[in-house]
């Protein structure tokens, strides 16, 4: 059974008539805050920077094999364009305007 329950409950003890009492509920413990009010948005602008080299790097590692089983040594003659590519995707990541 769910019980709704407001915010501000933080524990349902039943005590019984021989004196013994049993815990119902008790509301989980709070996290603490990691990272303080002025780093957040570093912090963030750093995870995002991560996220979309990971994402980069994936997309190149697959285009690099997909060049290697083509031709021999495709994944040379084709560096220049698959660098290109990956960049291009980790700024669609990064969702910021191309520059022209």
């Amino acid at each position: 059974m769910q019980l709704r329950l407001s915010r501000s409950i933080r524990r349902i003890t039943v005590l019984t008539p021989a004196g013994q009492t049993t815990l119902l509920y008790k509301a989980p413990k709070k996290k603490k805050k990691k990272t303080s009010a002025l780093l957040k948005p570093l912090d963030k602008t750093i995870r995002k920077l991560g996220k979309a080299q990971q994402k980069s790097v994936k997309i190149y590692l697959q285009r690099h094999d997909k060049s290697k089983r083509k031709k021999k040594d495709g994944w040379l003659r084709d560096l220049n364009y698959n660098s290109y590519r990956a960049a291009k995707k980790q700024l669609k990541v990064l969702k910021l305007p191309l520059l022209r």
